[in-house]
């Protein structure tokens, strides 16, 4: 009897089908990971229930274009535990698959005349036998092999997958190992494991999928919510569905995934098959992130914990175990975040509440006894002891706060209610110095006022009480903070003054040695002293916040003045580097901190050196990170984010914009001007911007009467010089660089700006000679530094310049080749060519715009000038090129090497 015919009544067709998942986001990453897969015999995806085992296969069955063969498909279910329904439905599915794969006969399978449950040992012979016989492979995917209960049944299906021949390729999905069908495979090396870890979303596909649901989430917003949910399929779409509606129909994806939303489903899909040891470790593990062989058994109270939790991670893949966090220590296993969340409601619901406190207590005197003090403090606030959480979260939190790690020591205090808080004044103020670390821009005035009314009772109540100088030092170093962020200067001032009085006094009521309150503070007051103009104290602080920090084991607080001095570096023309710039950015990025406040400035700081380099594309890409990884940017991060954007459209020609910039940052400015440390830059600038307008009078209005020798900025003169050259008077700007030229801080790239504008005031002058002089000693400046800025913004006149220098003199032959960038005009050729030939930075810009199809009024319209003006800089610019038409003079400049 054919089985086609005998059978026939047991196959069910739409589980022989794939799911459609095709109006899902597509995970290329794991369409190749199966591909690599079948190209051996076995592949198991395993994962528990939500992790997004079956549509991964879905998806992969739908879209791969490298599948060895047919595919053929089967979706268990309960009823496959009679053995005849299985194997009736394994036959159906191979059927259809051998049939397509052309040339090969038939699968006839002999059934017989009563085919029972007994018998089907029979029919599995058969089908291996004609399977080895195929002259190309068929895969066969099996979904939900967890579903196989009853032992005949999957014994089985294991033995088709234990002598499947080579033609045959098998992909399993399960949530639990079939360990002995495995065992002979695994030591052959053919099988190919895929577990929960690699089904997880990744950020790129995180971003997808928030794109096609039409949600717009910041890169800090998306990190938590990525490592929120683990990346888990189901844990997502239980975040998302907390999120509004996309109004395009991009939530089709999801709403058409599998119905296993509902929480009461899910735990009887995990909770309830486990056996009663397993389930019993997994739920008291659950109130723990981590959980250790000891920490499992002080919690559990059995001796085979350690070994449950690895039975737990190889057959079941609840938890997922990690590197020891010492070498030579214990393995720790963690809870899948969605996981986690599910076990602790149900073993809140199936324990008693002093229970759940026992337990709670148990975990609180393990990590007391390993140091882990914080956990231990969350643990007595989870059992309801808040006055021992309180003091165990004291003792810590302030190094944890130095540390980077804030929030945690916010999320302890904050989970403690509000009665018992409020009423303990270190607590109060150790909630105020977390909340100013998380987000420096929150007002914390209230908090403050608070804990100082708690000391003052405290005081009253019983003298030997005063309040501690610590903690005035910790009060004034928020308000400090506080007001620095917002741009009140002088109130910043004064609480500085304060904070620094207290600082270093004897009492240690917090537990912090000098090393650490030198880490926590100085950072901050080596910043507030830069922006006031006080750079050598601001580097000495920061030098010895920096050594207390390394001496005192935090990383984050090193880093935090290692990124001041570097920005103040960049500031004052002073950088350490490309390596430094890169090293910093790279630590602080590994260590996850770059979306934490103050050390996402490092894209600040990795923006302007890029743009110190004129690599612009990657300035703007280092903005626009600073950008996504923090929500609101304090006083000087805002003020340093709007000049260098401002800098990035007048490098990119577009001076119109720059001082619509410039304008718009004015504007927000809340107190006036700037602090000294911005006031000048600010300043250079905006006049930078009206000079490339030619807006000459209007700058030199403006800095009228203003200090242009030494102290002041190098940035203002250089801005004052060009507006001297530009009106026709270079003797007058060179008595303004010559006093900066000669002025102390010679290792200064700044100074290459200086020898620049004299090189321009030379060239005007018609001093071919002296001009030169001062490239060298520009090249001579900037070379070590890597300073390309001012011979990228000059190029114009300036190429001809450094065309002559190499062809004459012969130095820096390697900086100055790739500040021309392989120009290949011959050198010696060039000064002689272009030395007639004299451009205003006016002209330049107008010649730039000279090949293009514009027309004049639209030229205008884009320089910000009127037509007529423009119309004066084109006969100048055909007289100093002796020609008479536009096309002639693009001809003449591409020529003489005026155009790029």
């Amino acid at each position: 009897m054919n089985a086609h015919d005998a059978l026939a009544d047991l196959v069910i067709s739409s589980k022989l089908v794939p799911p459609d998942v095709s109006h899902a986001i597509h995970r290329p990453r794991l369409t190749e990971r199966l591909d690599q897969g079948v190209t051996g015999r076995l592949t198991l995806v395993i994962g528990p229930a939500g992790s997004g085992k079956n549509w991964a296969l879905s998806s992969w069955a739908g879209r791969s274009e490298r599948l060895p063969g047919p595919l053929a498909w089967l979706t268990l279910d309960e009823e496959d535990n009679d053995p005849l329904r299985l194997c009736a439905h394994l036959i159906a599915a191979l059927r259809g698959a051998v049939a397509r794969t052309g040339g090969a006969a038939p699968l006839a399978v002999s059934v017989p005349p009563l085919a029972s449950a007994d018998s089907v040992g029979s029919l599995v012979t058969q089908l291996l036998n004609q399977l080895s016989g195929l002259p190309s492979p068929v895969v066969l995917v099996v979904e939900n092999l967890h579903e196989l209960t009853a032992g005949p049944a999957s014994a089985l299906l294991l033995r088709l997958v234990r002598h499947a021949p080579d033609r045959l390729r098998v992909v399993l999905s399960a949530r639990t190992v079939p360990e002995p069908a495995l065992r002979d495979a695994r030591l052959r090396g053919e099988l190919t494991e895929i577990r929960s870890a690699e089904l997880a979303f990744r950020m790129p596909e995180l971003r997808e999928l928030l794109a096609a649901r039409s949600v717009e989430l910041s890169g800090a917003e998306a990190g938590r919510l990525l490592s929120g949910t683990g990346g888990q399929p189901l844990a997502l779409r239980l975040a998302l569905a907390t999120l509004p509606e996309g109004d395009d129909g991009g939530t089709r994806s999801w709403a058409a995934m599998p119905k296993q939303l509902d929480l009461v489903h899910l735990r009887r899909e995990v909770v309830d098959r486990l056996p009663e040891e397993c389930r019993e470790v997994l739920l008291r593990t659950s109130i723990v992130r981590e959980a250790c062989p000891s920490l499992a058994q002080a919690l559990s109270g059995r001796k085979d914990a350690g070994a449950i939790l690895h039975r737990l991670a190889a057959e079941y893949d609840l938890v997922t175990a990690v590197d020891p966090q010492e070498p030579g220590g214990p393995v720790h296993y963690r809870h899948h975040p969605i996981v986690r969340e599910l076990l602790r409601g149900e073993f809140a619901e199936r324990t008693e509440r002093r229970g759940v406190e026992a337990v709670h207590l148990a975990a609180c005197d393990w990590y007391r006894r390993d140091g882990q003090l914080l956990q231990a403090a969350r643990q007595a606030v989870a059992a309801g002891r808040y006055r021992l959480g309180l003091r165990l979260v004291r003792s810590v939190g302030y190094r944890l706060c130095v540390s980077g790690r804030a929030r945690a020591v916010l999320d302890v205090l904050e989970s403690v209610p509000a009665r018992r808080l409020e009423g303990d004044a270190h607590a109060v103020l150790l909630g105020a110095v977390a909340r100013i670390a998380v987000e420096p821009g929150t007002d914390v005035s209230e908090r403050l006022r608070r804990a100082e009314e708690l000391f003052e009772r405290a005081a009253s109540a019983k003298p030997a009480s005063a309040k501690p100088a610590s903690a005035t030092a910790l009060i004034a170093f928020c308000r400090m903070v506080g007001d620095q962020y917002h741009g009140r200067v002088e109130a910043s001032l004064r609480h500085a003054r304060e904070a620094e009085e207290h600082l270093f006094l004897p009492d240690r009521p917090y537990q912090l040695d000098d090393d650490t309150r030198a880490a926590f503070f100085l950072p901050y007051f080596g910043e507030f002293q830069w922006w006031n103009g006080r750079t050598d104290e601001a580097r000495e602080s920061l030098r010895r916040g920096r050594a207390g920090a390394e001496r005192a084991g935090v990383e984050f607080a090193a880093l935090h003045s290692r990124l001041v001095a570097l920005r103040m570096d960049i500031g004052t023309g002073r950088p350490g580097g490309d390596d430094c710039v890169r090293e910093l950015l790279r630590t602080i990025e590994s260590r996850g901190w770059a979306h934490q406040q103050p050390l996402c400035a490092v894209y600040l700081a990795a923006g302007w050196w890029a743009w110190w380099r004129h690599e612009l594309a990657e300035a703007r890409a280092m903005l626009g990170a600073f950008r996504s990884a923090t929500g609101r940017p304090g006083y000087g991060q805002l003020l340093e984010s709007g000049l260098l954007e401002a800098e990035l459209l007048l490098a990119e020609g577009q001076p119109g914009r720059t001082r619509d910039c410039l304008a718009v940052l004015r504007a927000r400015l809340e107190h006036g001007e700037p602090p000294a440390a911005y006031r000048s830059r600010l300043l250079a600038t905006e006049c930078r911007a009206a000079l490339a307008l030619g807006l000459v009078d209007q700058v030199r209005a403006r800095l009228r009467g203003a200090d242009i020798g030494p102290p002041a900025s190098a940035r203002i003169a250089v801005v004052a010089a060009r507006a001297r050259t530009l009106g026709k008077e270079p003797h007058g700007a060179l008595d303004i660089l010559r006093l900066h030229s000669s002025a102390k801080g010679a290792h200064s790239a700044l100074r290459a700006d200086v020898f620049v504008e004299a090189a321009y005031a030379h060239w005007t002058r018609g001093s071919r000679h002296a001009a030169l002089d001062a490239v060298e000693r520009a090249l001579e400046t900037a070379e070590p530094l890597a300073y390309h800025r001012p011979f990228a913004d000059n190029g114009t006149w300036l190429r001809p310049l450094l065309r002559a220098h190499r062809a004459e003199r012969r130095t820096h032959a390697r900086f100055v080749d790739g500040l021309l960038g392989g120009d290949d005009v011959p050198a010696a050729a060039a000064p002689a060519a272009v030395t007639t030939v004299l451009l205003t930075p006016r002209e330049a810009q107008v010649l730039a715009a000279l090949p293009s199809h514009l027309k004049l009024a639209d030229i205008a319209k884009g320089q910000y000038v009127t037509v007529n003006s423009i119309k004066t800089q084109v006969k100048s610019l055909y007289r100093k090129l002796g020609v008479c038409s536009r096309r002639e003079a693009v001809e003449a400049a591409e020529r003489l090497g005026l155009l790029e």
